[in-house]
């Protein structure tokens, strides 16, 4: 897949195996996480994300979309080591249910997030949850994890 210029790959076959060392990664070499609410379902409550919080706007464009109307709630957050910690907590970046519907582990829910990098600003992962995809940019997949 290619977005903004890059090409993308699905490693979500790596997430349960892998997860820990992407999280890790991402991490390191992302400044700000972000979450895209297309269901104004998300609550900014005080929470670890309220605490991380850097802006909100409303948007039609973000990694792996093709919606070119809807717009969804777009939420950014720094990356430091309380926010990696939540992740960590984790095991996999996506739950298949029992009604094959495709839920984050982060939210348990259908949010899109993506990781990114801190120094373009460009997503070096993504998450497509609807469609189960974790897609991570090719460059950094043959340099880290490859």
């Amino acid at each position: 897949m290619r977005y903004n210029g890059f090409e993308y790959i699905d490693i979500s076959d790596k997430q349960h195996y892998r997860y820990k060392d992407i999280i890790r990664l991402a991490s390191k070499l992302s400044s700000e996480f972000k979450i895209v609410d297309e269901y104004e379902s998300f609550v900014l409550s005080d929470t670890i994300f309220k605490r991380n919080f850097i802006k909100q706007k409303r948007s039609n464009k973000w990694e792996g979309s093709i919606n070119k109307g809807k717009k969804a709630y777009i939420y950014y957050f720094k990356i430091n080591e309380e926010l990696i910690n939540y992740f960590l907590r984790y095991d996999s970046f996506l739950v298949l249910e029992s009604d094959q519907t495709y839920l984050n582990t982060f939210f348990h829910t259908q949010y899109d997030y993506s990781f990114l990098e801190k120094d373009t600003g460009n997503a070096i992962l993504f998450l497509i949850t609807h469609e189960g995809l974790l897609l991570i940019r090719k460059d950094i997949y043959e340099k880290y994890i490859k």
